[in-house]
């Protein structure tokens, strides 16, 4: 009906409208092609008036559609720059920071991402974007941009894995700022969804962590020990290892030596990481030599020069002459 228009009236004012309407249609009718055959020749012909902001809207939908993904930029920045109504404008900064994710434009697509957070459009960002904006801001360390992000998503109708996510990612952005509270709260928040998601086994890790240092052991073992029991498939086996080293940190300045020694010697026994192992060796030494086990006190950083010969904890004294010569050439 609209083509017999345009057939019939070709000289109608009412031509640019109809255009409009016959392409809308073909989007309908799930033909990409003939509806931007349609808004190219409205553009040629009719470049200047009301509609041509979301003219340019729709024109870089159907590119992206089509995955021409350059040709969608374009119409997306053109139509930002033709003054859309607020609809228009927060639809366009969607699309097109979907488009700069995909392409792999991390930092352009998270700033046009922001812009929304606080839009009536922000549900349309969905939750894995909004749980992956606020990560990108955290490694960024646009700490209040990430708090922002993951707050909107803990307060979005997500089911309890997404709102544990939201949680534990607003307790590493307190953590990150030194706001021990804060960071405490917002883990206890993440755990008491009810989830268990990896998010999970970093909070309980957190918390627990968070709470030695505040002086509250039996708590922290608790939650430490909820994150090894939760870090136990084989993907996890990082922060089950840090849960480990974090019991073994929390015994040791509870004042419980054999205790610290025994998780000490259990991250050296169960682990490979050349950072948190050679620590923990290092560390049972040291407590092998204040219970008075000399020998076996040796035996460990025999182990630990064996294991890894690059650590800078296998060899303190070469380590130590290493840093004096480095000062000196300074």
């Amino acid at each position: 009906d609209w083509t017999a228009l345009l057939t019939k009236y070709p000289t109608s004012e009412m031509v640019p409208e109809t255009l409009y309407q016959k392409a809308m249609e073909e989007m309908r009718g799930k033909n990409p092609r003939a509806a931007g055959a349609t808004l190219d020749e409205r553009m040629r012909r009719f470049a200047e008036d009301a509609r041509k902001a979301e003219v340019l809207y729709w024109r870089a939908s159907l590119y992206r559609q089509t995955n021409e993904f350059g040709e969608a930029e374009k119409m997306f920045l053109a139509c930002l720059a033709a003054a859309p109504s607020k609809e228009f404008e927060r639809e366009a900064t969607l699309e097109l920071g979907m488009i700069l994710q995909q392409v792999g434009r991390k930092g352009e697509a998270a700033a046009l991402f922001q812009k929304l957070v606080d839009a009536p459009i922000a549900e349309k960002l969905g939750a894995d974007r909004l749980a992956w904006l606020a990560e990108f801001q955290i490694e960024q360390k646009q700490y209040d941009a990430a708090a922002r992000a993951a707050a909107v998503l803990s307060q979005q109708n997500v089911d309890k894995g997404w709102k544990q996510t939201a949680w534990t990612l607003l307790g590493r952005v307190h953590r990150a700022k030194s706001e021990r509270d804060p960071a405490i709260q917002a883990f206890v928040e993440a755990l008491a969804t009810g989830a268990s998601t990896v998010y999970g086994a970093e909070a309980a890790l957190r918390l627990g962590e968070l709470l030695t240092e505040a002086g509250r052991f039996d708590e922290a073992a608790k939650h430490l020990n909820d994150a090894a029991t939760r870090a136990s498939s084989p993907e996890l086996l990082g922060l089950r290892a840090h849960a480990y080293a974090g019991l073994a940190r929390n015994a040791e300045l509870k004042g419980d030596s054999e205790g610290a020694l025994r998780y000490y010697m259990s991250v050296g026994i169960l682990f490979d990481d050349a950072t948190l192992v050679p620590d923990a060796l290092h560390k049972a030494a040291a407590l092998l030599d204040k219970l008075g086990r000399g020998e076996e006190a040796k035996a460990m950083r025999e182990e630990l020069r064996a294991r890894y010969p690059a650590s800078p904890l296998a060899n303190p004294g070469q380590a130590r002459t290493g840093l004096l010569e480095r000062e000196a050439r300074s």
